[in-house]
């Protein structure tokens, strides 16, 4: 399973409460996830993280890649998930980077 979705954050959100948030809500320990750097998205810099591990209740994997951006003052997060139920899945920055490409903020 994998997915990619867009949902707007509170504002002053950043990767490390990203982090601690998708940490703590999908049971992966947070030492698995790193913030990444920067990357354009329509004109907008966004900071990214990448993260992946065990489900702490044995359910499976996962695999996130992530970015935190600001457009006209309101936040969003932009996710890239893998959930795998036997083996660790991972979510490719290149493909990440395409779908980020494919971002056009419409105001």
């Amino acid at each position: 399973f994998s997915a990619y979705m867009i949902r707007p954050a509170e504002e002053g959100t950043t990767v490390d409460t990203v982090i601690q948030d998708s940490a703590g809500s999908l049971g992966i320990d947070a030492s698995g996830y790193t913030p990444t750097g920067e990357v354009s998205v329509d004109g907008e810099t966004a900071q990214t993280y990448q993260g992946a591990g065990p489900i702490s209740d044995g359910s499976g994997y996962l695999a996130e890649r992530g970015a935190v951006v600001t457009h006209n003052g309101k936040a969003f997060i932009i996710e890239g998930m893998a959930i795998d139920k036997n083996t660790q899945p991972t979510v490719s920055e290149e493909e990440f980077n395409a779908f980020l490409k494919g971002i056009v903020w419409a105001d």
